[in-house]
């Protein structure tokens, strides 16, 4: 696994402990994003979306959002969200 597929599922997995829904679906390849779905957050993972449009679409998304100060993510993944 690449490093940026080891990250995006990372974050996935960041997502899931704070209680976000994930919904893969073939989206064209635009990447995906966050949105609130009957009052619970969802990220939808574009299937066809190459994983470096996806992870920085999500954290640019979810930096709005979310204080990655408050959760714990591995250096590399911090460095993204602090970039």
């Amino acid at each position: 696994m690449q490093d940026t597929e080891r990250l995006l599922e990372e974050l996935l997995d960041v997502l899931e402990r704070l209680d976000f829904d994930i919904r893969r679906l073939p989206m064209g390849g635009d990447g995906g994003g966050i949105a609130q779905v009957r009052n619970r957050w969802t990220a939808f993972v574009d299937t066809q979306a190459a994983p470096l449009d996806l992870l920085q679409q999500l954290i640019s998304q979810l930096d709005k959002s979310v204080d990655p100060d408050t959760i714990y993510l591995s250096p590399a993944l911090r460095d993204l969200f602090d970039a």
